[in-house]
């Protein structure tokens, strides 16, 4: 305690360095609290997508509201997206089946031989 009074101006700048680190890891956390770990506010999150237009010049350009409605009322690309992804889910697991059954013993095999 003695050296703490004797040095108080050292001390006084240690607390404050302390409490502005301690204040700005707070708010990175609160920050990326919201940003990353916290859903998007919205009715279905999973079925958020970004429109941008590609053109020579400009890799990732912006869409105006009149484009996006137009897109939105004549999309036929998306409507079988869900049969797909199933028919590709079905199509993984019936190939990793059979690349399993290629490598593996089948048990009862091994039972109808002995």
């Amino acid at each position: 305690m003695r050296t703490i009074l004797k040095h108080w101006k050292l001390s006084a700048i240690a607390a404050f360095s302390l409490t502005i680190t301690m204040a700005l890891g707070i708010v990175a956390f609160a920050i990326s609290d919201t940003l990353l770990l916290r859903p998007p506010l919205a009715r279905n999150p999973s079925e958020l997508v970004s429109i941008f237009t590609s053109t020579p010049q400009e890799r990732f350009g912006r869409v105006s509201y009149p484009d996006y409605e137009y897109y939105r009322d004549n999309n036929r690309v998306f409507t079988l997206a869900p049969v797909a992804v199933a028919m590709l889910a079905i199509a993984s697991l019936i190939a990793f089946l059979a690349a399993w059954r290629a490598t593996h013993l089948d048990p009862m095999e091994v039972l109808r031989h002995n």
